[in-house]
C-alpha cells in the first residue's frame, strides 16, 4: 500500500483519538506524534497546563527554576511524562494490519544498513504525512500558543528542535524556545 493510503489510515485513527479526548481535557499547550521508526509504532501525547503544574510542584522539580523547567530538556517538553495510557496509543487493528508489510520491512534483521535506512526513512516520512492530514491542534482545547510537532526515538535535544521546526512555525519556535536556532540554512 502506498504512503498516501497509510497516511490517510493512520490520520483516521489520529483525528478519531483526539476527538474522543478532546472533552477531557483542558488548556493543551503541545501535541506530540511520536513515531518510532526502529519497530514501526505511533503514539500520541498531550501535555496540559494543569499537568505541567502537578509536575512542577512533585519534588524533583520544585526547587528549578522556570528557566530550566521549560527549556527543550525540561519536564514541561518531556514527552514522555505526557503519557495517558491507554489513550495514547490510537492506531486500529484494521490500520495497523494495512501497516504490517512496511513495520515488517523495518524490524527485519536481514536487510542490509542502506536498505534499513530507507524503509526507516519512509516511515518517517509518512509520519509527517499522517501529521498533516490529521492537524491536531484544530481538535483540541488549546491554550494560544499551543504548538504540535513531530517526535522520533532516539533523538537528542537539538535534533527533536530541528524535528520540531518542521511542523511549528519558526516565530512560534522562537517564543517557545528563545535559545533555538535554526539548524538548516
Amino acid at each position: 500500500m502506498d504512503n498516501d493510503l497509510l497516511a490517510d489510515l493512520v490520520a483516521t485513527d489520529l483525528r478519531r483519538n483526539l476527538e474522543v479526548r478532546a472533552p477531557n481535557v483542558r488548556d493543551v499547550y503541545g501535541v506530540c506524534l511520536w513515531s518510532d521508526d526502529l519497530y514501526g509504532s505511533f503514539l500520541v501525547s498531550l501535555g496540559t497546563e494543569a499537568e505541567f503544574e502537578r509536575q512542577r510542584r512533585l519534588p524533583a522539580y520544585a526547587s528549578q527554576p522556570d528557566q530550566i523547567l521549560f527549556a527543550p530538556g525540561g519536564v514541561r517538553w518531556s514527552v514522555g511524562d505526557w503519557h495517558r495510557f491507554p489513550d495514547d496509543e490510537f492506531v486500529t487493528a484494521e490500520t495497523e494490519a494495512a501497516l504490517e508489510p512496511l513495520i515488517s520491512r523495518l524490524r527485519d534483521d536481514t536487510l542490509s544498513d542502506a536498505e534499513l535506512e530507507a524503509e526507516c526513512a519512509r516511515w518517517r516520512e509518512l509520519t509527517f504525512a499522517v501529521f498533516d492530514l490529521a492537524q491536531p491542534l484544530d481538535l483540541l482545547p488549546c491554550t494560544e500558543d499551543a504548538i504540535a510537532f513531530v517526535a522520533i526515538d532516539e533523538m537528542n535535544v537539538e535534533e527533536q528542535l530541528d524535528l520540531m521546526s518542521r511542523t511549528v512555525p519558526a516565530a512560534r519556535m522562537q517564543a517557545t524556545f528563545p535559545q533555538w536556532r535554526p539548524l538548516r540554512g
